[in-house]
């Protein structure tokens, strides 16, 4: 039986970000929130946990909370992946990772791909992928009939795209149409901020602006690009888009500009049926992802963990 191999908790500033990358990168199935580039725009006080010699690795994001430790997603970031850059982890490994990370923290809240822990997940969570390396007709004969009358009304729309509008345009657009729903402090929005400064090799943000007639702003959205993937981080109409349908128009127009590539459409979700109903409009495939919760306090503190935060 083969010796387990050394794991590390590291704070961000402590870690190799050339080895770190690289290894997220040779996995295949890993997403881009796992880069340290993307870590440090929306989760600055992040820790890395390294299995070995930069062999795996996975992203811990760490919030201060009562004098202790809490693992919680950022806003933003959908889940994180266990990158293995070399050979294969052992089960006995997984179950050791998973017991550092239970050891390191005192309130876990965390997403993550179905392999990347040995848990019993709390929840499983749904995300929508389309993958693009089919021709744009093939394309669109799987998208549903509601989808496909959507798409028709918004041609009809007289609506262009613009790539490279400015990201707070598009932060903007989302506020208004979102941020009542998601009641986010502006401190996430301004991740976006940091994000467009950052200069990473292995991804790229890519703004985009839908236009009506008279050249006005009917609908922004902001995707991030790795080697493997377009992720719709952002997107939004205003009122006047919603009408037009100038969110079918975008994403239609989107995969149409990049099929035939070996890409995928990462939808980032959803469980919320209105919007899982639209995604699925585009004959996408599911995935599916765990939500951890647990927390390790001892009576009498844990009751009053679980009224804050819902977590038993």
């Amino acid at each position: 039986m083969s010796a387990l191999r050394s794991i590390r908790i590291i704070p961000s500033a402590g870690l190799d970000t050339a080895r770190w990358d690289t290894c997220v990168w040779q996995d295949e199935q890993a997403k881009v929130y796992n880069y340290s580039n993307y870590l440090d725009a929306f989760a600055p006080e992040w820790q890395g946990l390294i299995l070995g010699n930069y062999e795996a690795c996975l992203p811990l994001p760490v919030y201060r909370r009562l004098n202790a430790r809490w693992l919680q997603m950022p806003a933003f970031i959908q889940q994180f992946h266990l990158s293995v850059g070399e050979g294969i982890v052992s089960p006995a490994e997984r179950l050791a990772i998973t017991e550092a990370i239970r050891s390191h923290f005192k309130l876990i809240r965390y997403c993550c791909s179905e392999n990347s822990l040995d848990i019993n997940a709390t929840r499983q969570r749904t995300n929508f992928v389309l993958p693009l390396h089919r021709s744009y007709e093939v394309l669109h004969e799987g998208f549903t009939k509601s989808g496909k009358k959507n798409i028709r009304k918004a041609l009809d729309e007289s609506l262009h795209i613009t790539e490279g509008i400015p990201i707070a345009s598009v932060v903007a657009l989302y506020q208004a149409a979102y941020g009542s729903l998601n009641q986010l402090h502006d401190k996430s929005y301004a991740s976006f901020d940091r994000l467009m400064q950052q200069h990473s090799s292995h991804f790229r943000c890519r703004t985009f602006g839908v236009y009506n007639a008279a050249g006005s702003l009917v609908f922004a959205a902001l995707l991030i690009q790795d080697r493997h993937a377009l992720y719709y981080v952002l997107g939004a109409p205003n009122e006047e888009g919603r009408k037009a349908r100038a969110t079918y128009f975008f994403i239609n127009a989107i995969i149409k500009q990049h099929a035939g590539m070996p890409l995928k459409l990462d939808f980032e979700g959803s469980d919320l049926k209105n919007v899982a109903d639209f995604y699925l409009s585009f004959g996408p495939q599911t995935e599916y992802y765990n939500l951890l919760q647990e927390q390790h306090y001892r009576f009498p503190v844990r009751s009053i963990i679980s009224r804050l935060t819902g977590i038993d």
